[in-house]
């Protein structure tokens, strides 16, 4: 995978040359507001997960996990705690790093498949390269894994 040209994200992984855990949930917390009304969906949650080590998330309906999972991603901010992935605070990021952070470091398997219904499989795999703010790829990633099945 080619290096991020995010100079806080090379500056933050270049700062430690030891192994870390790739992603770090640090006393993690989420509220919902709506007027008066709080809703705590997370309550200081905290682990860490190694490269090349598999988490299952599982909980109940309406325990947080897909709150989790968009603190993770960075598509929602925390209302207390930390996030780093492989090394890099989402907190200081603005959104337009986040979201090339979210491209080169992180993948989402959604619930429902959130299918363009007009494009084909492929086509729908390929959407983030043609973005406007994708780097140009010599070759396309999706039709390279495509033929691999």
């Amino acid at each position: 995978m080619s290096p991020v040209t995010i100079p806080s994200i090379a500056t933050a992984a270049a700062a430690s040359d030891a192994p870390h855990p790739i992603i770090v949930a640090s006393k993690l917390g989420k509220t919902y507001r709506s007027g008066k009304l709080e809703v705590p969906a997370l309550r200081e949650v905290s682990f860490s997960v190694e490269q090349g080590e598999f988490v299952a998330i599982v909980g109940p309906s309406g325990s947080g996990k897909s709150t989790l999972f968009y603190l993770l991603g960075g598509m929602t901010p925390a209302t207390s705690g930390s996030v780093l992935i492989d090394g890099v605070d989402f907190a200081h990021l603005t959104d337009l790093e986040r979201t090339r952070m979210r491209r080169s470091r992180i993948g989402f398997i959604f619930q429902r498949f959130n299918l363009l219904p007009t494009l084909s499989a492929l086509g729908n795999i390929e959407i983030p390269t043609i973005s406007p703010i994708s780097e140009p790829r010599p070759e396309s990633r999706s039709t390279a894994l495509c033929s691999t099945t």
